[in-house]
């Protein structure tokens, strides 16, 4: 009987301390929440927006649609949600009604700070989509502005969150925006983003592949502009040199010098 009321007390020992315990987890510095406050709903909430990201990898864009309008109909309106929804518009070139959604997303998300940059992401890649590889690139180099300012230390000398750092997404955005350059025709550009890109995705063959192709296409553009000024700047017999091709031919004639007579030649 002593051994069993020893145990009792210990036990209720036990049960006073570990209510005594802080309610950060797991520690005080944390910003994670306890898994004891993780409601039924928000579990439930969760496996939706998996369930549609999966359904969206898969090209299914009727059970993406579902799972998505269920998540959307159990809670209000989620950013990773709409995020999810207009990805598939996109995918069923439903450009406007993606960029609309897009609009709407103007809430930030706790899971994800650099909700900016994911914005302008989302954007460039509807674009890109619609095969407007310009404003692609802008918006892409929007994503990236915003995610330096995510990573960046604050003015009053406070130190930039873990969780921040977590969030950082520069390789992804310079390969997207160098792989806009160089469907845009500028491999110089390309190549300095892919070259920042590679430094995280060094692993990706494709990173390489679209690389070598921004050096070819580097190479290719000083080609024709040597081309194009050998063409553009060939003597003539009277001293002045010709410039531009076609229509745009202008004849340029020498400055302080005249002309030698016609008896002359």
């Amino acid at each position: 009987d002593g051994g069993r009321e020893n145990g009792s007390a210990e036990s209720r020992d036990s049960a006073d301390g570990a209510s005594s315990l802080p309610s950060d987890w797991p520690n005080k510095r944390s910003a994670r929440r306890p898994p004891t406050d993780i409601s039924p709903e928000e579990v439930r909430s969760a496996l939706n927006l998996y369930k549609a990201k999966l359904a969206l990898l898969a090209r299914s864009s009727k059970s993406s649609k579902r799972e998505i309008k269920t998540t959307l109909n159990a809670c209000a309106q989620d950013t990773t949600g709409l995020f999810l929804k207009a990805n598939n518009e996109s995918l069923r070139q439903n450009y406007r009604k993606a960029m609309k959604l897009l609009s709407n997303c103007n809430q930030r998300s706790e899971r994800d700070p650099n909700f900016a940059a994911l914005y302008y992401n989302n954007m460039g890649c509807i674009h890109h989509s619609m095969r407007r590889h310009t404003a692609a690139a802008f918006y892409f180099g929007r994503a990236l502005r915003e995610n330096a300012s995510l990573c960046a230390p604050a003015a009053n000398g406070e130190a930039v969150p873990l969780t921040h750092f977590s969030c950082d997404r520069r390789s992804e955005l310079e390969y997207n925006r160098g792989l806009q350059l160089l469907l845009a025709g500028k491999g110089e550009a390309a190549f300095a983003c892919f070259h920042a890109a590679l430094k995280l995705l060094h692993r990706q063959p494709r990173a390489w592949l679209r690389a070598g192709e921004a050096c070819i296409a580097a190479h290719l553009e000083r080609e024709q502009a040597v081309r194009a000024g050998r063409a553009g700047s060939r003597p003539s017999a009277v001293g002045c040199e010709m410039l531009g091709v076609g229509g745009r031919r202008r004849l340029l004639l020498p400055v302080g010098e005249r002309l030698p007579p016609p008896g002359d030649a």
